[in-house]
C-alpha cells in the first residue's frame, strides 16, 4: 500500500509546483526568476 502514499506525495508537490508557477510566472524552465516582473522572454 506504499503506492497510494507516492501517488499522494507527488500530486501534493506537482500541486505546490503549480501554484508556485502560478504566483511567478515570469520564473524560468530553470528555476531563475527574471529580475522584471515583465520580462520579455519569459517563456509561455
Amino acid at each position: 500500500m506504499d503506492q497510494p502514499q507516492v501517488e499522494c506525495i507527488l500530486f501534493k508537490v506537482t500541486d505546490i509546483k503549480w501554484v508556485e508557477f502560478l504566483q511567478d510566472p515570469t520564473e524560468n524552465e530553470d528555476g531563475q526568476k527574471s529580475t522584471e516582473p515583465d520580462a520579455p522572454q519569459k517563456s509561455a
